[in-house]
């Protein structure tokens, strides 16, 4: 337990954008690389990481921008961000969907 309290809100950030970038992203990030890997060059393997770590930084970029509100603001809304990831992530897993762009609008502008 002390361990976890002594972390600072970069490592923090930092484990939470592998867990959510890499882990709950793992069936998209698989199906995309997938496609890379059919026809192996250096250039699709270049692109399949540039993929993966995009997708860590994104979400590294995310959470830090959110730590700029103060430590209990950044603990609330970090905490949000994983409840609502890991929802997102179990529905494209289970019924085999992509949340993309087109989902999230179509979602916001519903009556």
């Amino acid at each position: 337990m002390k361990y976890i309290r002594s972390l600072t809100q970069q490592r923090l950030c930092l484990m939470l954008a592998v867990y959510i970038g890499l882990f709950l992203n793992g069936a998209v990030l698989f199906r995309r690389v997938e496609g890379y890997f059919e026809h192996l060059t250096v250039r699709n393997g270049i692109f399949a990481a540039i993929e993966v770590f995009g997708s860590i930084l994104a979400t590294f970029f995310l959470l830090r921008l959110l730590s700029l509100f103060g430590r209990r603001t950044w603990q609330v809304l970090a905490s949000l961000v994983v409840i609502i990831s890991a929802a997102a992530s179990y529905y494209m897993t289970f019924m085999n969907v992509v949340i993309g762009y087109g989902i999230v609008a179509s979602v916001m502008t519903t009556d």
